[in-house]
């Protein structure tokens, strides 16, 4: 693996992929025998990034932060005459154990994302390295058991503040943000599309895709409210059909009180926005169908409009909302008016 930085190329290599060395980019081809550093034992360096002005190793199951000093001038003025060469010793590399349980267990899932490095464990964790360690952004471990998420050939993208993971056939993308929690949002593509890479370019995520179904390659873009469906009419010609993108949000069961008070939920208010219908289910039972019929500048704009709900739930412990649609949709605010009934 390798990382360009500050005018410099940074290569692992060696006999063991442990030995970080270092290149000038106007000569990416010379490697000189100094500044190279031995990055732990003998464990392949999986994947490189770089932060804070440090550059991060990532092995396995473990991480270092890898820091360049640079040589000092050995003269003031010219040493040869009419020549104002300046001399300077060698540069030197250092590194430094951060983690020897935390590492990389999948190569091409390295991303940045608002200046933090990001990425998927060998324990299918998703990790972010922040200024003081390691946050566990996710689990995803209980999701390849439920889902079946296929992590061997994972790759993640990131516009600087989306993190996108794909794994075979689903996509998991994480929103970063300093001022809340991180928000994960996932789906599902058809069976018969498989997506080998993405890249960012001019404020647009691009994926590489291949239809099995059909024998199509192609590149797509992430953004838009519908899938855009490739086909072969009658006539063997390609032809293309929009097509909706079912959504849902889905909250946590939120324990209203004790453990064994019941309650009554007596009403629910949901500001939401959204171009179409949408399908709104309290503990798993519908509720209602609500028509939003926002105009695009109107939702683009992100005016909300609140719905109240009367379910009629009664000696309950716990409530989780759900929201379905098969058109662009948002939840903004949740309240919750129940009273204990015992």
């Amino acid at each position: 693996c390798s990382l360009t930085a500050d005018g410099r190329v940074y290569l692992a290599g060696g006999q063991h992929g442990n030995v970080l060395m270092l290149a000038k980019c106007e000569n990416p081809f010379y490697f000189p025998q100094r500044p190279t550093v031995n990055v732990g034992g003998n464990e392949e360096i999986i994947a490189l990034s770089i932060q804070s002005k440090k550059i991060i190793a990532l092995k396995s199951n473990e991480t270092y932060y890898v820091s360049l000093r640079k040589g000092d001038i050995i003269n003031e003025i010219g040493l040869i005459a009419d020549n104002d060469t300046l001399f300077k010793t060698a540069d030197t590399l250092s590194c430094e154990l951060i983690s020897k349980s935390i590492g990389c267990g999948f190569k091409n899932t390295v991303c940045k994302v608002n200046s933090k490095t990001v990425w998927l464990g060998g324990d299918c964790k998703v990790y972010l390295l922040n200024s003081i360690g390691f946050d566990d952004i996710i689990d995803l471990s209980k999701g390849a058991n439920t889902y079946g998420y296929d992590y061997e050939e994972a790759f993640a993208v990131s516009d600087g503040q989306y993190y996108i993971l794909i794994a075979g056939k689903d996509a998991l993308a994480c929103e970063l943000s300093e001022a809340s929690k991180p928000k994960w949002y996932f789906w599902e593509f058809d069976s018969g599309i498989t997506l080998g890479s993405g890249f960012y370019k001019n404020r647009t995520l691009y994926f590489l895709c291949f239809s099995g179904n059909s024998g199509f390659f192609y590149v797509s873009k992430f953004s838009g409210d519908f899938d855009t469906k490739l086909y072969y009419d009658a006539d063997g010609n390609i032809q293309s059909q929009n097509v909706n993108v079912d959504s849902f949000i889905e909250t946590k069961a939120y324990a209203l009180s004790g453990l064994t008070q019941k309650n009554t939920i007596e009403s629910i208010y949901l500001a939401l926005s959204g171009k179409g219908r949408v399908e709104i289910k309290v503990n798993g039972r519908h509720i209602a169908f609500v028509d939003l019929r926002f105009s695009t500048d109107d939702y683009d704009k992100g005016e909300y409009k609140t719905v109240m709900l009367t379910p009629h739930l009664y000696d309950t412990e716990r409530v989780k909302i759900e929201v379905l649609s098969s058109d662009a949709f948002a939840l903004k605010d949740i309240e919750i008016f129940y009273r204990k009934t015992g």
